[in-house]
């Protein structure tokens, strides 16, 4: 191994802990699941995408057992429309997205041993994604993208929910989470 690669690997890893640090320092809530897996293969520089997602969910709702709440059940329905566009960051491919999911919850169960039912629905929190490749990932155009080799790729992100949803405090069910 010469030199210049030895300090271009030096580099990389000095970079991708750094960078691993700043986001672990800076999370005060992490989840390990990412529901995009192809958020982080490679693409060339310039590409726009555009998606629409929807989401059924329905079955029982685990509570805190010290609510007076009992056999809760919920069907969740959420459409969102999506929008990322790829570009090069510190030489590396990157691509930020935002999110805008509509919401619509019919959760029904027991209040004080009475029988409810309650319907929300409306704008939900927004998310924007900044995506990075740590590696396997350069920024390239359409053309170097076609002539390259696939390769393996090892990615970060970093996303934001805007708590832009509306929430009520005398509300026991809320879809939003802006408190």
């Amino acid at each position: 191994m010469n030199r210049r690669m030895r300090r271009m690997m030096i580099s990389r890893i000095a970079w991708a802990g750094t960078a691993a640090r700043l986001i672990a320092g800076a999370s005060f809530d992490a989840s390990g699941q990412e529901l995009e897996p192809r958020a982080y293969s490679p693409t060339p520089s310039g590409v726009n995408f555009l998606g629409l997602t929807y989401l059924r969910s329905t079955g029982g709702v685990g509570v805190d057992p010290s609510l007076p709440l009992d056999n809760v059940s919920a069907e969740i329905n959420i459409a969102s429309l999506g929008y990322a566009r790829t570009f090069g960051l510190l030489g590396r491919s990157a691509s930020v997205g935002l999110v805008l999911p509509y919401s619509r919850a019919d959760v029904s169960g027991d209040v004080f041993e009475q029988q409810r039912a309650v319907t929300r629905s409306g704008l939900a929190d927004p998310r924007l994604r900044l995506a990075i490749n740590l590696f396997g990932g350069p920024a390239v155009n359409r053309e170097e993208f076609a002539a390259r080799e696939p390769s393996t790729a090892l990615g970060t992100s970093l996303t934001i929910v805007a708590p832009f949803g509306r929430y009520d405090s005398d509300r026991l069910i809320n879809l939003w989470s802006n408190r």
